[in-house]
């Protein structure tokens, strides 16, 4: 009797809204909180599909024009390469993360393949995110093979 009387009142508290942390307003929506880590994740993961697709501008919409050494000629490379070649596919796979504020230092192993039968790979790459404006930007690149194909064109870095 008394389970049955407990069970009818934690019922109709759901139900009349007695317990207002589990009461929604009609029309309210909630998110998920992101963590800054679920969002860098969230930016290899598309960084995989937008080499499959060869959206040139999008991928590089994630490096910092400003920040990036040979930004310009990272995008010549990536056109060519997008160009020059099919079947892109590109596997991320991030072996280590850490945040720290608006900086970030990713490790990822990576595996890419094109024309159906080439395919190159790298371990314990990393790369350095800078949080600009609210968006996360890649602003270092050990190895830009990760993304191009072949030797593309020379990349010289600015020296101090």
């Amino acid at each position: 009797m008394k389970i049955s009387l407990v069970i009818i009142l934690v019922g109709s508290m759901l139900i009349f809204g007695g317990f207002p942390a589990l009461a929604q307003e009609e029309g309210e929506v909630t998110y998920p909180i992101v963590t800054e880590e679920d969002a860098i994740k969230n930016i290899f993961e598309e960084l995989e599909d937008i080499y499959f697709d060869e959206e040139l501008d999008r991928l590089m919409s994630y490096f910092s024009e400003d920040d990036y050494p040979a930004y310009d000629t990272l995008e010549e490379n990536m056109e060519y390469t997008f160009d020059n070649n099919e079947n892109l596919s590109l596997s991320i796979v991030i072996t280590s993360l850490i945040v720290s504020g608006d900086s970030a230092i990713v490790r990822v192993d990576w595996e890419k393949t094109w024309n159906d039968a080439s395919s190159s790979s790298g371990t314990n790459d990393t790369l350095r995110l800078k949080k600009i404006e609210g968006d996360w930007k890649i602003v270092d690149l050990e190895d830009d093979s990760i993304f191009v194909v072949g030797t593309g064109l020379f990349i010289t870095y600015p020296t101090a």
